[in-house]
């Protein structure tokens, strides 16, 4: 015999329960926070650091009294500033954007590492789970860079596009030591794809410019709108991609004799542009995935920069001057854009985003003994080389030793040479066992340090 079972319902009631939630706009799909310029800057260029995050109330109750807090603490955990924002009523479905703090934060000069804390206060609050956002940055010696180069495993393209380019923008504070010493942009690390499948035959020109963001728009343009270039060119070099595997990921150029004096107050855009043979091929970048590490998107901290007075909805639903702060200032993360063949120094370059490219830019005061001395007269020939490459060298006294060392890609010393009573000679080198690439001749003389560059077939 079967037996039967049911339930009865007598009644439904729909509840309209009272929910409180207010939240950081700081996860992947809504990320809007303000942080550190860079991921790492060094110690002599410490920035300040605006403070701005997206607000949004997602419950159904009025939020009033609610308050953000920003802290930033060393890596031990030390209070080092602290600053606040009351943010008053926020109503239901609310996004209360891009409000700066009247505080900015001033980067520390020890060299360590720094985390910047976004806290949300509201008593009414239910979820604390999204009232909290941590960034972290680095300071350092001597390197400015958008990301940790081991981050740096994405291989960047822009979609059907023969001509483009990929870099980034960095803010020089100081031109010189706090001792008076003269800094200069000593070398740039770059990723440029290396694998077998999407290197190709060409070259990509690599440009340091200094940049004037005379509209204040976060973008490199042409000009201003009026003819002005807010671009000028300091340092330029071509990288010869023979492909197909060139195993360039990891790519170190040495500006040598031709380093850049920095300026006070200048900001600085470090590009490669992709000049490939064939139509449809293609250059990749290296670059870290900022949907996976927020400290990589750097939209919020150019806005907050560039911000001046703003108005828009307030909270209560009026219009009104949402800031009041202006910084009026030009900082960028990642930068990007296309073109044509011939139109690098005057493309349109904008602020990516979604991920941080391998671009860094390492400055130094060369004191001491790598002093370089532009006077001195260098070529080598022939380039590219296969077998022998001589080092023509013109000093103007007899130097009793000189040195040239061989530097490869990664900055490996792979040869080293040592000559005798040397004015005006011609250095021979055996390069027959190098592998095939781009290398460095650094030469040390009496009269001090340059370096020139040749490529091995």
């Amino acid at each position: 015999r079967g037996y039967y079972y049911y339930w009865a319902v007598d009644d439904f009631f729909l509840v309209n329960r009272q929910i409180g939630d207010v939240r950081l706009n700081t996860d992947a799909g809504n990320f809007f926070a303000s942080h550190a310029a860079n991921w790492e800057t060094p110690s002599s260029q410490a920035d300040i650091i605006p403070l701005l995050v997206d607000v949004e109330n997602i419950g159904n109750l009025d939020a009033e009294g609610v308050s953000l807090t920003a802290t930033l603490l060393n890596e031990a955990g030390v209070t080092l500033d602290e600053a606040s924002l009351d943010y008053g009523l926020i109503t239901p479905g609310f996004v209360d954007q891009n409000r700066l703090f009247d505080e900015t934060f001033t980067m520390p000069t020890d060299i360590g590492s720094y985390r910047l804390v976004y806290t949300l206060n509201w008593e009414e609050d239910e979820e604390p789970l999204n009232n909290s956002y941590t960034s972290n940055f680095k300071v350092g010696d001597n390197v400015f860079s958008k990301c940790e180069a081991a981050d740096a495993t994405a291989r960047i393209a822009f979609p059907d596009q023969q001509y483009f380019s990929l870099g980034a923008g960095y803010h020089v504070a100081n031109g010189t030591t706090a001792a008076g010493t003269q800094l200069y942009i000593e070398k740039l690390r770059l990723g440029i794809s290396g694998n077998a499948a999407d290197a190709v035959s060409g070259s990509v020109n690599v440009s340091v410019y200094e940049w004037n963001d005379l509209n204040i728009n976060a973008d490199v343009d042409a000009d201003d709108g009026v003819g002005i270039p807010e671009r000028v060119k300091v340092y330029e070099t071509s990288i010869l991609v023979f492909g197909p595997d060139t195993g360039l990921e990891d790519y170190i150029i040495e500006l040598g004799a031709d380093r850049v004096a920095l300026k006070d107050n200048q900001n600085y855009i470090v590009v490669m542009h992709g000049l490939p043979l064939a139509a449809t091929d293609q250059y990749r970048f290296m670059a870290a995935d900022s949907g996976a590490n927020p400290d990589y998107n750097f939209a919020a901290t150019a806005f907050a920069f560039g911000q001046g007075s703003v108005d828009g909805n307030l909270p209560d639903g009026s219009l009104g001057t949402i800031t009041d702060n202006p910084l009026n200032m030009s900082r960028i993360g990642t930068i990007g854009g296309t073109g044509t063949a011939d139109d690098n120094d005057t493309r349109r370059l904008f602020q990516v985003n979604n991920f941080a490219a391998l671009c860094e830019m390492h400055i130094s005061s060369l004191t001491g003994t790598e002093d370089i001395n532009e006077d001195i007269a260098v070529s080598v020939f022939p380039n590219p080389a296969s077998n022998n490459v001589f080092v023509d060298l013109a000093l103007e006294n007899v130097s009793d030793n000189v040195n040239l060392q061989v530097v490869d890609i990664q900055g490996r010393v792979v040869m080293t040479q040592n000559f005798a009573n040397v004015k005006a000679d011609k250095l021979q080198l055996n390069v027959a066992n190098l592998n095939t690439g781009v290398y460095v001749i650094n030469i040390r003389t009496e009269e001090g340090f340059t370096s020139a560059r040749f490529v091995k077939n």
